[in-house]
């Protein structure tokens, strides 16, 4: 990444991205204040580039960018219930059930916008899914483990709000990919 031109790209995912050094956070922050889309997902932001623990709530470094801090995340307990989120309106998706792992949430600047919640009688309305503006860009947290059913849900949801379209148009299941090694 030290050397990687993130510009060429419109948006970035960075799923369990658990070591973020701060230059890469800064990397990441200026991509965003640029223009591009974000996305981060539980265990992100959690360690610097030498696992140390970083000594500010997750996502770490990109807190501001975000505008979130994770109070506490847990697996999922089968004695606590199905637990599913919910969309708020604000993305289109249909309710991702099953969800393996939850971050609790907070806001932490009046411009974020929750786009998902926990439904759960013991995390009800907790904040799941977040977005935020930050320069020319929107920072997009998933604080949730999902099934492949609920990532397939939330991704396409996600998808359809940024405009991106698929290269291939295949059938479920069915799955494609290019690599490349200099020229060939």
């Amino acid at each position: 990444y030290p050397k990687d031109d993130f510009s060429a790209y419109a948006v970035i995912v960075a799923p369990v991205l658990y070591i973020l050094p701060r230059a890469l956070a800064e990397k990441l922050a200026a991509f965003v204040a640029a223009g591009g889309k974000l996305l981060l997902s539980s265990f992100s932001g959690l360690a610097d580039e030498y696992a140390k623990i970083w000594d500010i709530p997750v996502p770490g470094p990109l807190g501001e960018v975000f505008g979130i801090q994770v109070r506490n995340y847990m697996g999922t307990r089968k004695d606590a219930g199905p637990i599913s989120i919910i969309p708020t309106g604000e993305l289109d998706f249909t309710p991702l059930a099953d969800v393996r792992w939850i971050d609790e949430v907070l806001p932490q600047a009046d411009d974020v916008k929750v786009l998902g919640r926990f439904a759960n009688p013991f995390f009800d309305g907790v904040a799941a899914i977040t977005r935020r503006p930050y320069g020319k860009g929107w920072a997009y947290y998933l604080g949730s483990i999902l099934t492949e059913a609920g990532y397939g849900g939330f991704y396409r949801a996600l998808a359809r709000q940024l405009d991106l379209h698929p290269t291939l148009a295949l059938p479920d299941g069915l799955f494609a990919s290019i690599r490349t090694k200099g020229n060939r």
